[in-house]
């Protein structure tokens, strides 16, 4: 199976309406989405990496993100969250790619930063693929050396806010984790002469399969959560829909199966049957089917 680069369909490969750019095959759906592909292929194809976050900085100030986005579903997501984003000051584009489910900000971080646009994507009603870390930190002995690790950690490229609590000797830092990792995390703040420790059952924690020990500690990542939450709520829907639907079915066809009388045609008990399973159904198209 491929994805349509334009809607994000998945299509069968090699499919019926193909083309190929730049050494590279890609199938659609349909015509039409083969046609709009070929009328500008830049707006569509995937870059590398943008699977996860991309960040970097423009001459003139201008910063650029690409976010990754939970719970985009259709197209009319799109200009939703584009104008959630638009609304901030300092935004120069905003730009979401249902194909790769990504958000594209270019922005003045002088006048916004990236915590906000993150902020105006969950006010849209989606989420954003960030994780949250919580890092002990060993040798802070006054308010300069709070203030020398958060801009610090600020100034790196995927970290969306950080800050530190002299008293609890603690780091609270939120990140894009496809773009940098606790390692990197940890590093800059040893760097700056402390040491870093994690508190003891505050996040969840996976093991890396290429990394053992505490490097390959990674916090649960709120991407992949997010997509398994759904994925449960789904099935979950699925089953009750299905629960619901099979006697439906069996009932239509009880004559076919050999059912007893009373759930024949013209049968008093099959009236009241179908009565009740008119009303079993309204949580099946309004719950099951709403999404």
């Amino acid at each position: 199976m491929a994805k349509d680069p334009v809607c994000g369909m998945e299509v069968k490969s090699p499919s019926e309406y193909s083309a190929e750019v730049g050494g590279t095959e890609y199938d659609f759906c349909s015509e039409k989405c083969k046609n709009d592909f070929l009328s500008n292929p830049d707006k569509y194809i995937k870059p590398v990496n943008s699977s996860g976050a991309t960040y970097n900085i423009t001459s003139g100030g201008i910063e650029k993100l690409d976010i990754p986005i939970i719970g985009i579903h259709c197209s009319s997501c799109i200009p939703t969250i584009e104008s959630e984003i638009k609304k901030l000051p300092g935004i120069n584009l905003a730009k979401v790619n249902i194909a790769t489910e990504n958000a594209r900000v270019e922005f003045n971080r002088k006048e916004v930063d990236a915590e906000s646009i993150i902020s105006a994507i969950k006010r849209a009603g989606y989420k954003a693929g960030q994780s949250s870390l919580s890092l002990g930190i060993v040798g802070m002995y006054c308010a300069s050396c709070v203030t020398k690790i958060e801009n610090e950690l600020n100034s790196l490229p995927g970290v969306l806010s950080a800050s530190v609590d002299l008293a609890t000797e603690k780091a609270f830092i939120k990140y894009l984790p496809n773009l940098i990792n606790i390692k990197e995390l940890k590093n800059t703040i040893e760097k700056l002469g402390y040491k870093t420790v994690e508190p003891a059952g505050e996040h969840p924690v996976k093991e890396t399969p290429s990394e053992k020990g505490e490097a390959g500690k990674e916090p649960v990542d709120e991407n992949q959560l997010a997509r398994e939450k759904e994925y449960r709520t789904l099935m979950e829907k699925f089953i009750f829909a299905a629960a619901l639907g099979i006697p439906f079915l069996i009932i239509s066809y009880a004559d076919f199966l050999g059912l007893p009388e009373a759930f024949r045609e013209g049968s008093p008990t099959l009236h009241y049957l179908w009565i009740a399973m008119s009303v079993l159904s309204l949580p099946v198209m309004f719950w099951s089917g709403s999404q």
